[in-house]
């Protein structure tokens, strides 16, 4: 009976040891996540900016073979792709979140993209700023209003037209 409580007891310390070392190594990997996904964005940030620079000097966008949704061969006169819009308003999104360190609710993502100076496609509304950001993976809806990285691991709130929230009458 001792040696089966000893061992037992050596078995529970070693698991809880293991738990440790793995809750540790999820800290570290999450920190590290961080550091990288704001590295991406301000990378974008100088990207979107570098070829505005370019197109104010009429200068082609180098063809890098790289795909990224911002650098593109530009024509004189011709209006910016809808695609590069949503890209821009998207990685402003995810550059407030990332700089806040916490859920922003839409009124306060619509205050800030104003500030920026960022149109939101359609009629501007918030509705319109939804639409794109269900769309992007990188992030997630907390609550009512609220918007997160899907990197921080927050629990996802369902949409009200899923199918597995719907009531059969």
């Amino acid at each position: 009976m001792f040696k089966k409580d000893q061992q037992s007891s050596m078995t529970e310390t070693a698991l809880l040891d293991a738990l440790k070392s793995a809750q540790e190594r999820i800290g570290q990997a999450e920190s590290e996540r961080s550091k990288f996904e704001a590295a991406i964005t301000a990378a974008r940030k100088e990207e979107r900016l570098l070829v505005k620079l370019l197109e104010l000097r009429g200068i082609h966008s180098p063809d890098s073979g790289q795909k990224s949704d911002t650098v593109r061969k530009s024509v004189p006169g011709e209006k910016r792709a809808s695609g590069n819009l949503r890209r821009q308003l998207v990685d402003a999104v995810l550059e407030e979140l990332t700089s806040s360190g916490r859920p922003v609710h839409i009124s306060e993502l619509m205050r800030m993209l104003r500030t920026r100076g960022i149109a939101v496609p359609g009629l501007g509304t918030q509705a319109n700023l939804i639409s794109y950001l269900r769309r992007e993976p990188q992030l997630v809806r907390t609550s009512r209003g609220m918007y997160a990285l899907s990197a921080w691991g927050l629990k996802t709130l369902r949409h009200f037209n899923d199918s597995s929230e719907k009531e059969l009458h």
